[in-house]
């Protein structure tokens, strides 16, 4: 969260006000992928990292992911100009399926706009990938959203 806009001014807050997050997450996208920017095609925007660790924000409660992801995919939403690009998460320290869950039913119940499925998985052993993935299939096609992309964005090598 951009320090001038952050509650508190910190970076692992809410904003002060809505609106303003919204703002900042429209100018991000029109300045890489808009076409008066930098135009950067295809580019992937993950709301937030690891939110259940940087922020300790829950899905659900006082300080809710949710919260952050609706208005940063309603910032996105309003973006003019722009070449094609995703918006998705929720990034979190691992593949946790009430995390993913709760995701799900929110976008699906307020019409929100989430083209990937995003976590982390810090594990030498393949198997605990292969676990993932198969998870993640199955919540997206319990969704009606098979083919959606699931993107492990950071790993141990």
């Amino acid at each position: 969260m951009p320090p001038s806009i952050a509650k508190d001014g910190s970076i692992l807050n809410y904003p002060n006000n809505w609106a303003d997050w919204e703002t900042k997450v429209k100018e991000m996208v029109e300045h890489i992928s808009g076409r008066g920017g930098l135009a950067i095609s295809d580019v992937y925007y993950e709301v937030w990292n690891e939110p259940d660790l940087f922020g300790r924000f829950k899905i659900g409660g006082s300080k809710n992911y949710l919260d952050l992801y609706s208005h940063a995919a309603i910032g996105a939403s309003r973006a003019v100009n722009t070449l094609p690009y995703k918006i998705g998460g929720p990034a979190t320290t691992g593949y946790y399926e009430n995390w993913m869950r709760g995701l799900l039913n929110f976008v699906n119940a307020n019409g929100l706009r989430l083209d990937f499925l995003s976590w982390h998985r810090y594990s030498k052993n393949l198997d605990n990938y292969l676990t993932d993935v198969n998870g993640a299939r199955g919540l997206l096609a319990d969704y009606n959203l098979a083919g959606r992309e699931m993107i492990i964005t950071e790993m141990v090598r």
